[in-house]
């Protein structure tokens, strides 16, 4: 119910509604490409960067990441969810619930994370800061990595 008020509703939705969009946005719509900030289709050292952090099997130190605690585990492609609930570990104070939906990652180059409630500058934040028990994933090697690579 949650999600009416993505669109700033003041009533919930009847659940025949809901199923409608619902089965409208799991019809695959296409995404446009990222020309903000690709606009040749290649990777740049960033997205490069990216990729092998959420592709990655080992830890910096080469510790195996387990299979339930690596990124692409709960944001598999082609959506990048697993549209299951979870418990990642950023649960604030206000958060009446301790399991979040997987986002999806599909839109995740056109716009800003920052975890559930907009406290995180960076996704490295959600993770780092506010995640600090690699509940999360496994990444709190992150910032060895961003600083030796």
């Amino acid at each position: 119910m949650r999600f009416s008020t993505v669109l700033t509703r003041t009533e919930p939705f009847a659940y025949k509604d809901l199923d409608a969009i619902v089965a409208h946005i799991m019809t695959g719509i296409p995404y446009p490409p990222n020309t903000m900030y690709n606009p040749t289709g290649e990777l740049n050292e960033a997205q490069l960067r990216e990729n092998y952090i959420f592709e990655r099997t080992h830890t910096n130190s080469g510790q195996e990441i387990p299979v339930e605690n690596r990124c692409i585990t709960c944001h598999p492609p082609p959506y990048y969810t697993n549209l299951k609930m979870a418990d990642v570990g950023t649960l604030a104070a206000t958060d009446d619930s301790m399991l979040f939906d997987t986002p999806h990652l599909t839109t995740s180059s056109h716009q800003r994370l920052t975890c559930h409630d907009g406290r995180a500058e960076t996704l490295e934040e959600i993770w780092t800061k506010y995640s600090p028990r690699d509940k999360h994933g496994v990444v709190n090697d992150i910032q060895k990595y961003n600083s030796t690579n």
